[in-house]
């Protein structure tokens, strides 16, 4: 029968030597964790032999993933796989891994070893960084020389400005923010680059705004609530805007505005002249004064009604009076448009009246008797 005494004086011999130091720190060198390997197989075939459990006091710290995952038997006579460093690679989560810069590792490959760079950022890790890590961490790797580094990239999408622009104005709405208003941004950084792997949702926060002046300040969050959280703080001045009606194209003075002739755009409400014309309606039917710029806002006194009458043109002078109307030839003097009052010189007597157009070179002579004929139509 097995001397009782036996298994405790190996423990109590061998165990305070290794064991406290097992759970608490790495070794820098194979051959202690091989030697660790073989007592814990020793130890399980002197369970198998007394028939029990046997528990050196140095066992409980061996870490739970060597008891679970490794054989010592099989520890001690399989090769290890040779470690070799990964130059370049991508990282998705927030840390970079051992699986990150070294093959070889097995199931160490998850263990974290420093933070992931910024979303779209890639970190340089040189020589020294990468030889600590090694030994930290028992790996058989040594640099080939000082100049050795890894770099270890973040993929990561940039938030479009329009959608960040289109959540603060949401926000700003609240504020009593023109919704259609511009928006003009006075920081510098104006988009965010998150993590491709997680979700684009963009919040606004800290938001404010100022109606008489109509400046604001926001913090920008994507994705919300997320310990990958990028922030930006944006600031800046919404402006209210309008729609007008503008020329499609250049206009002159001999044409009449047609619907097809004008478009909608938006300008802002500080830039837009005090007389200028804010319906089509108000400008189909009329023509030029002199010429119309295509894209730019109409004033009221930019148009005038189409020529009836052009400057030179023989009319008809007409003179009416209850019970007759009398009538004679006239020159126009000035082009005219219709209900527009012009000065029309009697080509018969020289007398220049007063007049105004009732249709195509035809007028009304304001002075009843000046210069009409005396032929008379009832």
């Amino acid at each position: 029968m097995t001397n009782p005494r036996f298994i405790p004086r190996f423990s109590a011999n061998l165990g305070p030597s290794l064991g406290p130091s097992l759970g608490h720190r790495r070794f820098r060198t194979s051959g202690i964790r091989l030697a660790r390997l073989a007592l814990i197989g020793l130890t399980s075939a002197l369970a198998q032999m007394t028939g029990g459990a046997v528990s050196p006091a140095w066992a409980n710290e061996v870490p739970a993933d060597i008891l679970s995952t490794v054989d010592p038997v099989e520890a001690l006579l399989a090769p290890g796989q040779p470690v070799n460093l990964i130059r370049a690679s991508d990282v998705e989560g927030p840390y970079i891994t051992l699986g990150d810069l070294f093959t070889g590792v097995g199931d160490r490959a998850s263990i974290p070893v420093a933070r992931a760079p910024q979303a779209g950022r890639a970190a340089i890790l040189d020589a020294e960084w990468l030889t600590r890590t090694a030994q930290a961490n028992d790996l058989d790797w040594h640099p080939q020389g000082s100049f050795v580094q890894a770099v270890v990239t973040r993929p990561g999408v940039t938030v479009p400005t329009e959608d960040i622009l289109a959540a603060l104005r949401q926000a700003l709405k609240r504020h009593g923010a023109p919704q259609d208003g511009e928006i003009h941004l006075s920081t510098a950084q104006r988009t965010l680059t998150i993590p491709s792997d997680v979700p684009m949702d963009i919040g606004v926060s800290e938001d404010q705004y100022d109606p008489s002046t109509g400046r604001f300040s926001a913090m920008i969050e994507a994705p919300i609530g997320s310990p990958e959280a990028e922030y930006l703080r944006l600031s800046g001045r919404i402006i209210a805007t309008r729609d007008v009606p503008v020329p499609l194209r250049r206009l002159s003075r001999t044409e009449v505005i047609d619907a097809h002739d004008l478009e909608y755009i938006r300008v802002r409400v500080d830039r837009l002249p005090k007389d200028a014309i804010l319906d089509a309606e108000s400008l189909i039917g009329h023509s030029p004064r002199t010429f119309l710029r295509d894209g730019e806002p109409v004033r009221i006194s930019a148009v005038v009604n189409p020529t009836v009458v052009e400057k030179g043109a023989l009319v008809t002078m007409e003179l009416r009076m209850p019970g007759m109307s009398l009538t004679a030839q006239g020159r126009a003097m000035e082009a005219a448009g219709q209900g527009e009052t012009l000065r029309v010189s009697n080509t018969g007597s020289n007398q220049v009246v007063l007049a105004t157009v009732a249709g195509p070179n035809r007028v009304i002579v304001h002075t009843p008797g000046i210069g009409v004929a005396q032929t008379a139509s009832r």
